[in-house]
C-alpha cells in the first residue's frame, strides 16, 4: 500500500475522497446518507459492489431510484461502464470529473480489501480520509442473527477481525481518520456530523440532519437507513417480517435522540458470554470506548 506522502493532498474544505470503513450493520448507510445532505458532499454508496469490482453482494444500480421504479439520473449505464473500466484506483477521479458538483465524495463500501485496492492505485485519490463506522459488538451480533442467522461466536469473530484489521490498515497507511460510533450518531447526529464536517474543513449545514430532503443516489445500502426517503419506503421490500418491522420502526421517528438497545432483549446471557469469550474482542471493543 502507498504511504500517505504519495497521495495528493488539498487544503481544508477542498476535495476529498472519503472512505467509510468498518463492519457491516454499523450505521454506515445512515452516515453516508446524512453526509449527502451537505452541499459539498456526495454519497456514492457502496462502489465495491459494482459487478466488475465484485467486493460484497453484487449490485449495479441506485437503490432509491430502483425501488421507486425510476431511471437514475446519476448512475447511468455510461457512468457505470466508465467507473468500472477505470478500476478501483481511478474510479473516484472518473466520478468527480464526470459528475461535477460536490467535490467531497463518500464511498460507503466499508470493505477493507476494497480500500486497499483503491489506495494501491491511488495516483488519482485526493486528500483521502476515512470514517471508521463502528457499533457495539452486542448490537452487531444481534443484527447478524436477524439478517444472516450468524451464531454469536462467529459474529464476535467477524466484528473483531473487521475492526482490528481496519485500524491496523489505517495506522499502516497514515490515512487520517475519525471514529463514528453508531450510538453517538443515533443519540446526537448534529454533534457527530458536525465533527465529521469539521474534520473535512466544512461548516455544518442544516441538511446534515434533514438529509431526506436532498437528492441521494447511493449504490446499495441498508434498507432501514433509506426509510426516511418517502419514495423508498412506499415501495420497499424486505427478506423477512423482522427486517420489515425494524425498518418500519424508523418511519416517523425523528433523526436522533434514540438509544440502540434492541440487543438487550434479543441476546440472552449465553449469547453475550459467547461474544465476550472471543479472544481479543474485549480489548478491541475498549479501543472504541465500549466497556464489556
Amino acid at each position: 500500500m502507498k504511504p500517505l506522502e504519495r497521495l495528493r493532498r488539498g487544503p481544508r474544505g477542498a476535495a476529498h475522497d472519503v472512505f467509510i470503513l468498518g463492519s457491516a450493520y454499523s450505521g454506515s448507510t445512515l452516515l453516508g446518507n446524512a453526509l449527502n445532505g451537505h452541499s459539498a458532499i456526495r454519497h456514492l454508496g457502496e462502489l465495491s459492489r459494482l459487478p466488475e469490482f465484485g467486493v460484497g453482494d453484487i449490485t449495479d444500480h441506485c437503490v432509491l431510484c430502483a425501488t421507486a421504479g425510476q431511471e437514475c439520473p446519476v448512475w447511468t449505464p455510461e457512468l457505470l461502464a466508465a467507473v468500472q473500466a477505470a478500476g478501483p484506483g481511478d474510479a473516484h477521479r472518473v466520478l468527480r470529473d464526470r459528475l461535477g458538483g460536490p467535490q467531497i465524495l463518500v464511498d460507503g463500501s466499508k470493505r477493507i480489501t476494497w480500500f486497499e485496492q483503491c489506495i494501491d492505485g491511488a495516483g488519482s485519490l485526493v486528500s483521502p480520509f476515512a470514517l471508521v463506522s463502528v457499533r457495539h459488538p452486542f448490537a452487531f451480533a444481534d443484527s447478524c442473527r436477524r439478517r444472516i442467522g450468524l451464531e454469536p461466536h462467529y459474529a464476535a469473530r467477524e466484528w473483531r477481525h473487521e475492526m482490528h484489521t481496519t485500524m491496523g490498515t489505517l495506522v499502516a497507511t497514515g490515512i487520517p481518520f475519525l471514529v463514528v460510533r453508531y450510538e453517538d450518531l443515533a443519540r446526537d447526529p448534529a454533534w457527530m456530523l458536525g465533527r465529521v464536517a469539521d474534520s473535512l474543513g466544512l461548516m455544518p449545514e442544516p441538511g446534515l440532519t434533514e438529509f431526506w430532503k436532498h437528492d441521494c443516489h447511493p449504490i446499495g445500502g441498508n434498507a432501514g437507513a433509506h426509510m426516511w426517503f418517502e419514495s423508498f419506503r412506499d415501495s420497499a421490500s424486505f427478506e423477512n417480517d423482522e427486517d420489515r418491522e425494524v425498518a418500519n420502526s424508523y418511519v416517523g421517528r425523528p433523526f436522533g435522540g434514540w438509544v440502540d438497545d434492541k440487543w438487550t432483549t434479543n441476546l440472552d446471557e449465553a449469547a453475550r458470554a459467547a461474544i465476550v469469550a472471543y479472544p481479543g474482542l474485549v480489548e478491541t471493543a475498549a479501543v472504541f470506548g465500549y466497556e464489556i
